[in-house]
């Protein structure tokens, strides 16, 4: 699982499907961290992320291949 900050303070979490050389991020199986706060975004399952907007990656360490 990964975590997406954006600058606008939205965090979404799901799983990392693609990363391209831009470093623009696509994530599959998404939901928002506060939903209560951005109900709007309950129903997206899936997003991309331009790299401009993108505040923080966080990464779970079990998410990670070795």
């Amino acid at each position: 699982m990964v975590t997406v900050e954006l600058k606008n303070d939205l965090a979404i979490t799901g799983i990392l499907h693609s990363v391209d050389q831009y470093l623009n991020i696509k994530l599959e199986n998404t939901r928002v961290v506060d939903e209560a706060k951005y109900p709007h975004m309950v129903r997206t399952f899936s997003s991309k992320s331009r790299v401009f907007v993108v505040r923080f990656s966080f990464f779970s360490y079990s998410a990670c291949a070795l």
